[in-house]
């Protein structure tokens, strides 16, 4: 099954493997804990919910 979602602690709830998107790239994948430490700007910033980062927020 694939589960497409916005909604970061339903994905690492209900998730065994995990894959970030940004610019129809695969920016990050792997095991819910890794994904949630990753240290690449745009995951962090995704994870966090952050308003800085590398995302351009309107």
């Amino acid at each position: 099954m694939v589960m497409v979602s916005h909604d970061i602690p339903d994905i690492f709830q209900y998730c065994h493997h995990v894959a970030v998107v940004h610019g129809g790239k695969v920016v990050e994948t792997g095991a819910p804990d890794d994904v949630r430490n990753s240290s690449n700007p745009f995951v962090r910033q995704l994870v966090d919910g952050a308003d800085e980062g590398p995302i351009r927020l309107v």
